[in-house]
């Protein structure tokens, strides 16, 4: 088998589990959102779009695959050469898989769920959804990958004393650059 499909099926395997916590959460936040805008009595309670909802799996991806896949992976007999080519591609094919079901989700909440509920996605949020199906696309892939890159490179440094700098100079920095 090839060792990038390796990576791929071992890489889903690791992160199984969270994908279905992932869902179920997703799937429960639906549904109390529909309880509640039902209760309301109209869609005057604005809510996030689902496949956002569901877009929260890279924040594990970005951080579970390189803490601890990196090790079994390592131990298995792969160089780091080899592990990181295979996150890489792994890092691509989810941000892509997510970046089309962002899309597909959008079409048909434009198209049908937003004549009875108010939703915001962040093809909106940002405007990605004015440069069509292919900007969304790209726009979306590198938002996702620069996530995963961020998330890779705080997470794989964390037990070295530089990766706790990076994380401290991280923490401090956002403050005060969103002020």
């Amino acid at each position: 088998m090839n060792k990038t499909k390796v990576m791929m099926r071992a890489s889903f395997l690791q992160l199984r589990i969270y994908l279905w916590i992932i869902l179920g959460v997703v799937g429960l936040s639906i549904l109390s959102n529909i309880i509640v805008s039902i209760s309301m009595g109209g869609g005057g309670n604005p809510q996030v779009s689902a496949a956002n909802l569901f877009t929260v799996i890279l924040i594990f991806i970005g951080s579970v695959l390189p803490g601890s896949f990196f090790k079994r992976t390592i131990n298995l007999g792969a160089t780091r050469k080899e592990f990181y080519k295979g996150i890489l591609v792994v890092y691509m094919l989810w941000s892509v898989f997510l970046a089309i079901i962002n899309i597909l989700w959008f079409e048909l909440e434009v198209n049908f769920i937003r004549n009875y509920e108010h939703t915001f996605n962040i093809l909106d949020v940002f405007q990605w959804s004015q440069f069509g199906i292919v900007g969304m696309l790209v726009y979306q892939f590198g938002a996702y990958m620069l996530l995963l890159s961020l998330l890779n490179l705080l997470f794989s440094g964390i037990r070295h004393i530089l990766g706790i700098i990076i994380w401290v100079s991280l923490i401090v920095l956002i403050p005060i650059f969103t002020s």
